[in-house]
């Protein structure tokens, strides 16, 4: 009984799961393509699946071939329409080497461009984050703040937990800004508004 209940469970929730077929671009170094994306979708709600589209998306060139998935590194970005939103998911590297190591690893993977500014762009990275009661373990789709200034190879995204002084370190190039943070005009909730201020006042 135990089997079969759980057998029902795995049913219901692969029938649940959903996709949407839509038209959108491929960009790479050197050229850009046309084709149609499967964007998975998140059961219920119908949202965007975007943990699962950073890691890759399947896309096709015409309708008469299969479905084939683009993997971070090998695309500078790909972009499409979906529930009234302009999606754009660029590639980018995903570890910073550590501090006074260097790293020969190139993995990236696709974040969501939020802000695409000439000094700084602003991007979201979807990911799982488990909170512990006295009694209960829970699992939430969540969303964390991601920088990246042009000069820079690499992102950097804070930690909610110390994200002030991650701020503070991070944009110590920009006095007025870090101003801001001690006076917490720009929370956690605003963090994009920060990218917006750095690309307006800071590096003049």
């Amino acid at each position: 009984m135990k089997n079969l209940i759980t057998l029902l469970f795995l049913f219901i929730s692969v029938s649940l799961l959903g996709s949407e077929i839509v038209s959108g671009e491929i960009i790479y170094s050197d050229n850009t393509i046309k084709v149609e994306f499967k964007i998975p979708t998140i059961p219920i709600s119908g949202d965007i699946n975007f943990m699962k589209i950073q890691k890759g998306v399947k896309y096709r060139k015409n309708k008469n071939q299969d479905f084939i998935t683009l993997l971070p590194g090998e695309a500078k970005e790909y972009n499409f329409k979906l529930l009234n939103q302009e999606i754009e998911m660029v590639s980018l590297l995903k570890d910073r080497p550590k501090k006074g190591k260097t790293s020969t690893s190139k993995e990236r993977i696709f974040l969501r461009n939020i802000v695409r500014g000439e000094k700084m762009s602003f991007y979201k990275y979807y990911h799982i984050s488990i909170y512990q009661t006295i009694t209960n373990l829970y699992r939430v789709g969540d969303e964390r703040p991601i920088f990246k200034k042009s000069t820079d190879e690499y992102c950097s995204g804070p930690s909610w937990y110390s994200y002030s002084s991650d701020m503070k370190a991070y944009f110590r190039d920009c006095n007025e800004l870090i101003k801001r943070f001690k006076n917490n005009q720009f929370p956690w909730e605003r963090a994009i508004d920060a990218a917006k201020f750095y690309n307006l006042e800071c590096g003049k």
